[in-house]
């Protein structure tokens, strides 16, 4: 037997708001699949919140709960979030972004009293006010705590600039869900807020900007990680979007998602050390976070197709040679001291100011031998030009085999076949398409590699989760999933959500 609970009564809050916070409010898979379920119906057909969401009767205790917690919530944001800020000593333009980002306005709703002995109840009578609001701050916690209380987004701000720094040291800066969310909420809200000039993105250390996003979470929890996903990329179109200046420093690793947030910003300023890498093919997965439109932006159709293909490492001198980049500095700290002196409270002064400083810091020769040589260059337009597949080029690689063959053979045998073979006719198939088109596309195959394939999941769990150096990948057990579908049947299946509605 099942009974209806209606979310009429927050029909005037955004949906995403409401499912996030309904997903976040309980623990059980039931109601997270369900919620999830319905908030992609109600996304692609852009409803308010009229549903009703079924339920066993044995789950009537937490649907009175999520029922008083939205409400809670979604009633008393700012007083909770400035309380959450003072605690944990965030700066003031924190505090009024992200209350009034996450507000929902115009709610009207009126709770009946209820009398309820059971410790778990809500109770929403004056005399229990206190009550109330232990509930309500859980809430914010719940919502919050990877991102402020375990501190893995720091942020400052002076002088009209706002800085947010990776600070995730011991997994080199590997991006979780609440970071991207965290990161998404706050570009959106400094990009309305006059007082707010430019945006520094940057690591805590010099060892490494962002090794990527967090696969090992990604594959333990599937429902989450797509969710990460989605919200790494509709990031990724709002910077690319994005009015003010956004400047991120990369140094050490820059790789997958941590490509995805800074790749897109005005400004890519490099230090030495650089490692800049799409690695995905190696564990099963694909480049994502639109490579397919970078690639071809600066690398062109056959290195962007041999960067994918082989995870070939990068560094400063690549990036520079490819104009990837767009400053060279050498000491951090004094550029960052620059910036921060700039003491312009008018837009179009600072501006020139700014962009005064960065002329100081062009690129420039850093002795440093590129990883992509003439040579090298020239062998992958002569074996990659004339290749419309993976099949056609290895066959010339194995007719000439020499050594630039013999070691393009190894990096192919050596990454998931699967993922070579796929990624060669996805970046063809996107070649000439908007970064919106190959954004979307990539929410749709990562629901098809989490869902329909196992690569993915062995590749991160033999190669990452129990570092397991003797592991092999097998190409007759991954040659099955070639014979299922092409991208363009991928692409058009309706099972796969689309995110293309929700971009800017």
């Amino acid at each position: 037997m099942v009974k209806k609970f209606s979310l009429h009564n927050v029909n005037n809050c955004r949906l995403a708001n409401v499912f996030d916070y309904a997903a976040k409010l309980n623990e059980k898979n039931y109601f997270f699949h369900t919620f999830l379920f319905y908030k992609n119906i109600c996304y692609q057909k852009k409803k308010k919140i009229s549903i009703f969401l079924t339920y066993p009767n044995r789950y009537k205790r937490n649907i009175d709960e999520l029922d008083n917690n939205l409400y809670f919530l979604l009633k008393n944001n700012i007083k909770i979030l400035n309380q959450m800020a003072e605690r944990n000593g965030l700066n003031q333009i924190i505090k009024h972004n992200i209350s009034n980002k996450k507000m929902c306005n115009n709610i009207n709703k009126n709770i009946e009293d209820k009398n309820s002995t059971d410790k778990n109840d809500l109770n929403v009578n004056n005399e229990n006010k206190s009550d109330e609001k232990k509930n309500m701050d859980d809430i914010i916690d719940l919502e919050l705590s990877d991102i402020w209380s375990k501190k893995t987004l720091l942020v400052n701000y002076k002088n009209n600039i706002f800085e947010i720094i990776l600070n995730r040291p011991d997994k080199l800066n590997a991006l979780n869900k609440d970071m991207v969310t965290g990161l998404l909420n706050m570009i959106k809200s400094l990009d309305n807020d006059k007082r707010c000039h430019m945006i520094v993105l940057r690591s805590i250390n010099t060892t490494s900007f962002s090794s990527g996003s967090d696969v090992k979470a990604i594959i333990e929890n599937k429902e989450k990680g797509l969710m990460h996903l989605r919200q790494l990329y509709l990031y990724i179109n709002y910077l690319s979007k994005f009015k003010k200046n956004f400047l991120c420093i990369w140094n050490g690793y820059v790789m997958g998602g941590g490509l995805g947030i800074s790749m897109y910003s005005k400004h890519r300023v490099i230090h030495k050390n650089v490692i800049f890498a799409m690695p995905e093919n190696k564990i099963g997965f694909f480049p994502d976070i639109g490579s397919c439109y970078f690639f071809k932006k600066y690398f062109g159709r056959n290195i962007g197709l041999h960067l994918g293909l082989t995870s070939l490492k990068l560094n400063e001198a690549d990036l520079m040679n490819f104009k990837v980049c767009t400053n060279y500095i050498e000491n951090i700290d004094l550029f960052l001291n620059e910036l921060k002196n700039i003491k312009k409270n008018n837009l179009n002064d600072f501006n020139n100011e700014y962009h005064k400083i960065l002329s100081k810091y062009p690129l420039k020769d850093c002795n440093v031998t590129p990883v992509l040589t003439e040579e090298l260059v020239s062998n992958i337009n002569k074996y990659y030009n004339s290749a419309n597949n993976l099949e056609e080029l290895i066959s010339k690689l194995k007719k000439d085999n020499n050594d630039f063959c013999k070691k393009l053979l190894s990096d192919i045998n050596n990454n998931c076949y699967f993922s070579c073979r796929f990624w060669f006719s996805y970046f063809l198939y996107n070649y000439d398409k908007t970064l919106e088109d190959i954004l979307d596309n990539d929410y749709k195959i990562s629901q098809y590699f989490l869902y329909h394939t196992k690569t993915f999941e062995t590749g991160v769990t033999e190669i990452l989760a129990k570092k397991n150096k003797s592991f092999q990948w097998n190409k007759v057990e991954e040659i099955k999933y070639m014979e299922m579908e092409n991208i363009e049947d991928i692409l058009m299946n309706k099972n796969f959500l689309s995110i293309k509605d929700e971009f800017v």
